[in-house]
C-alpha cells in the first residue's frame, strides 16, 4: 500500500517524534500540494513545509 509505505518512511525520518497517523496526513498534503493545515496537533509544527493554522 503506497501511503502506508510513505507514511512509515516519514515516521522514521522524523525519528518517531511525529505520530504515525500524522505522517499519513503528511503524505496526503504532499500529494495535493497542501501547505496549510488547521489542527490543534502540535506535531505538525515539527514538519517542514507545513504551516499549522490555529483556531
Amino acid at each position: 500500500m503506497e501511503y502506508s509505505d510513505n507514511a512509515l518512511t516519514a515516521y522514521e525520518y522524523y525519528s518517531f517524534k511525529v505520530n504515525y497517523s500524522d505522517c499519513t496526513f503528511l503524505q496526503t498534503t504532499k500529494q495535493f500540494n497542501v501547505t496549510d493545515i488547521v489542527s490543534y496537533d502540535s506535531d505538525f509544527d515539527k514538519i517542514n513545509g507545513i504551516r499549522r493554522i490555529y483556531i
